[in-house]
């Protein structure tokens, strides 16, 4: 997975930590591997991701926070990010898990199939204690998937 890390005010707006570089992917599991081929909008129009054939991608310049929740809290270059901390094995699964949760209101999967990719993610990165994000997404992500309708949608190819 390919990203760099925004500056927490002038890029992040002390909202999103990472950006993707270039166009990332990765292969679906559990039922996402089954998805049909798609393109997921913005409500701006822009091209963020797609699914073709069992794999997923994502955009260049995909704005993420990370593990959530957290908010960058202080003045630069004295403050920091306080919420869910980000490790190496957490950072791809939490940008697929953003991915999927943004466009979940017209994705053709549920929060279940979500909440596995996070899992198999981060276990395959040999995040040790993958079972402790997970529990937290399963009880906490129902507050927020499919619930960003705001111009959002969806192009089946």
């Amino acid at each position: 997975m390919n990203y760099r890390i925004l500056h927490p005010v002038k890029e992040g707006k002390r909202k999103y930590r990472f950006a993707a570089v270039g166009v990332n992917c990765t292969a679906l599991k559990g039922r996402l591997s089954q998805h049909p081929n798609v393109e997921f909008y913005s409500a701006d129009g822009i091209l963020r991701a797609w699914i073709k054939n069992g794999w997923i991608f994502a955009s260049n310049e995909y704005f993420w926070n990370g593990c959530s929740p957290k908010k960058y809290v202080g003045i630069h270059p004295f403050g920091f990010w306080a919420g869910t901390p980000d490790f190496a094995g957490t950072i791809e699964a939490s940008f697929w898990h953003d991915v999927l949760f943004q466009f979940s209101a017209v994705g053709m999967y549920d929060l279940n199939d979500a909440n596995y990719q996070f899992l198999y993610l981060m276990e395959r990165n040999g995040f040790l204690l993958a079972s402790h994000y997970y529990d937290a997404v399963e009880a906490y992500g129902d507050q927020y998937f499919g619930k960003d309708k705001d111009g959002v949608y969806v192009k089946i190819l």
